[in-house]
């Protein structure tokens, strides 16, 4: 989740760099010449941020869902439990 947040973070400031140049870097703008590219570029960065909300509801969902179920105990892991104690006992 959050290299997805940072990568949809990163490609917004190149693409605002993109549209608006940077005046100390003596970086002009490219929007005014590829404007297909510009406009692709902020399609494809929309997706990214839907993509990140996506992701952040699925991870809050999974957790409501695993932290609100009963977890009934594995019998096997009881069985092991009560082993080791056994063997510490001793």
């Amino acid at each position: 989740a959050y290299l997805l947040m940072a990568s949809a973070a990163a490609s917004t400031e190149v693409a605002y760099v993109a549209k608006q140049g940077e005046s100390k870097l003596m970086w002009s703008e490219v929007c005014s010449n590829y404007e297909r590219f510009c406009l692709l570029v902020g399609i494809s960065i929309v997706f990214s941020f839907i993509a990140v909300l996506t992701m952040a509801m699925l991870v809050t969902l999974s957790g409501r869902r695993f932290f609100l179920t009963p977890h009934p105990q594995n019998h096997n892991q009881v069985a092991i439990v009560a082993l080791y104690d056994k063997i510490l006992c001793i």
